[in-house]
């Protein structure tokens, strides 16, 4: 007998632990349905804890695959905000997470506090994009109470207030009780369809146990609706979106006072611009300082006797063509910084002459570098007239990063002092932007908002470094060279003779701008076949000679070559520089005209749960 007594206060124990922990004794729910497509829902929780607990566990799906009347499968996200408990401590699932697929979950109470016995709990949110419209109709179909609940719940009362217009009875509106997918409208409630609010109470004796759902579907007109979008998209939640066209349309405002230049009027010019020469071009034509630029310095220096350029077979292990250039000249001391500086560091002369300043110019790109090592790479011991191409890998990428500084310092003669200004508080601010406003976009708006906003901030800082405004001095000299650059583009051969006539050496003197200009290969094919002598201070592989004269575009061919192999060598830079729960069975419309109005307990949107902790 004592042994039977145990066994029996055992399983109590175990029955007690295993089981239900608590209950809902009463739950009441108070949702009011919006002419703008949402609803404001109150969830009111009076809870029975048999054991000590620290609070509710309040969880609601948030994304499911809905099929219309139609068939066609949509992939519905159900948006919540506005979410309060008042007098209680509570926290929300990240709505980052939620916008990957999981889970609304409100979690009640304090780590710190246990509670036991009757306790009252009110849940307040608003829901959007979870009416369902279709052709005349707009219905509500929520789930009051969702089958997942690990308690019984022994009273439910409700309340759903409707729109200015609405008419409901019975014909309209229906609720469900009981197992999953039950069709029948429920007879566990008392009704009431008042003031436009759809009313119910259950009668004595109700239990909604775990697994049972209670749901209610009403059938509305959509011209209640009128005036609201009824594409049940949510304008707050993409407001993000009208913000980041605001940045843009902002930046543009600003490229528009301080980065667009004037528009000037450009005329024919077959010469370019006096003291302008063809690194400088290049840079104005483009705002920008590229390595073909500073290239384009060799054919000038060629044209004014300084250097021969000389293809060589090819002798590095790399296979590719050599150059040897020779110095037949020194470059003048009123020559421009950048011009000096690419000059004389063919020769060995840069290190020495201009440490300091490259060094100042390599400390911005990379802090960290040793500048002992990178003056031992440079110095020369011997200064030559004569030097291959191929020797100067790894070397003479310092000097052309000093001599791009060096010739956008130049060139900001030409430009607004105010647009640098905007353009390096521009770049600041996008900078920022892309750092802080990116999270705050993430965790306001969600992750695509997030993505959208790095790529809007990202660009308006990279784009800033291009925000140059040219001034006066700058839009004349821009005008001619446009009109030269636009010359070499559309000359006429009949043009380009009378040219040769008056100097027969026009096509070197001016071949060095094409190349900045990225025009070469056009400008060269316009003198196939003139009386234009052969460049005394280039010496390629091929031949450059036609039947009836000089062949500009065997020339060309040639000369790139070496230009490639130019720019390899000077550009080569030493070594070391959602857990949650997807609604996976979904449901579909309730759009039949069925006297039980076609839905279901646990059908429509609100799934979900709860529990304690």
């Amino acid at each position: 007998m004592k042994i039977r007594g145990f066994v029996l206060l055992l399983l109590f124990f175990t029955g007690l632990v295993s089981g239900q922990d608590f209950s809902v004794e009463n739950y009441t729910v108070d949702i009011s349905v919006n002419p703008d497509y949402s609803f404001d829902v109150i969830e009111k929780y009076d809870v029975d804890f048999k054991i000590p607990k620290h609070g509710l566990i309040r969880s609601i799906i948030t994304q499911y695959d809905f099929t219309d009347n139609e068939g066609a499968i949509e992939n519905r996200k159900i948006k919540f905000s506005d979410i309060e408990v008042p007098g209680n401590n509570f926290s929300v699932t990240p709505k980052i997470v939620r916008e990957m697929g999981g889970d609304l979950e409100i979690k009640i109470g304090s780590a710190s506090k246990t509670v036991i016995g009757n306790q009252n709990y009110e849940i307040r949110y608003k829901v959007k994009d979870a009416l369902i419209v279709e052709d005349s109709l707009v219905m509500f179909y929520w789930n009051l109470k969702p089958s997942n609940w690990d308690a019984d719940f022994k009273k439910i009362k409700f309340n759903v207030r409707l729109p200015e217009g609405a008419v409901i009875s019975a014909e309209n509106c229906f609720t469900y009780s009981g197992d999953h997918e039950n069709p029948e409208v429920s007879d566990e409630f008392d009704f009431d369809f008042s003031n436009r609010t759809y009313s119910g109470i259950s009668q004595p004796n109700f239990v909604s146990a775990q697994g049972q759902s209670v749901t209610v579907l009403i059938k509305l007109d959509k011209k209640i609706f009128s005036g609201a979008s009824s594409s049940l998209i949510d304008k707050s939640e993409y407001q993000w979106m009208a913000i980041l066209a605001g940045f843009l349309g902002l930046f543009g405002l600003v490229w528009l006072i301080f980065g667009r230049d004037r528009k000037t009027i450009s005329f024919t010019s077959y010469y370019p611009p006096k003291g302008i020469d063809p690194a400088m071009a290049g840079y104005l034509i483009d705002d920008r300082e590229d390595t073909s630029d500073l290239i384009s310095l060799l054919p000038k220096w060629g044209a004014d006797g300084l250097i021969s350029i000389e293809e060589i077979p090819k002798t590095n292990s790399a296979g590719k063509t050599d150059i040897r250039l020779s110095r037949l000249g020194t470059i003048s001391a009123d020559a421009p910084s950048y011009e000096k500086t690419m000059f004389n560091g063919l020769w060995g002369g840069f290190s020495i002459d201009a440490f300091p300043q490259i060094a100042e110019v390599l400390k911005m790109f990379s802090p960290n570098i040793d500048l002992n090592s990178v003056k031992s790479e440079l110095e020369i011991s011997n200064k030559t007239d004569t030097v291959l191409m191929s020797s100067l890998q790894k070397t003479f990428y310092y000097n052309m990063i000093s001599a791009k500084s060096q010739l956008k310092k130049s060139a900001m003669k030409f430009y607004e002092i105010s647009g640098e200004k905007a353009k390096i508080l521009t770049a600041g601010i996008g900078f920022l932007l892309t750092v802080l406003g990116t999270g705050y976009f993430v965790f306001k708006y969600g992750i695509i908002a997030g993505i959208s906003a790095f790529a809007v901030f990202l660009f308006i800082s990279l784009m800033s470094s291009y925000m140059r405004k040219k001034n006066r001095q700058g839009d004349r000299v821009l005008s001619e060279l446009k009109g030269f650059r636009q010359f070499i583009k559309l000359a006429e051969v009949e043009r380009i003779k009378t040219l040769l006539k008056d100097d027969p050496k026009y096509f070197e003197k001016t071949m060095s701008y094409a190349l900045a200009f990225g025009l070469l290969d056009k400008w060269a094919s316009k003198f196939d076949g003139l009386d234009v002598p052969q460049p005394q201070w280039y010496s390629g592989n091929s031949s450059t000679k036609m039947s009836n004269g000089f062949s500009g575009t065997n020339f060309v061919h040639s000369f790139k070559g070496a230009m490639a192999a130019a720019s390899y060598a000077m550009v080569s830079s030493p070594s070391g520089s959602g857990s949650g729960s997807r609604s996976s069975s979904g449901f579909r419309s309730s759009g039949s005209s069925h006297s039980s109005g076609g839905g279901h307990s646990g059908g429509g949107f609100g799934g979900g749960g709860g529990k304690s902790w």
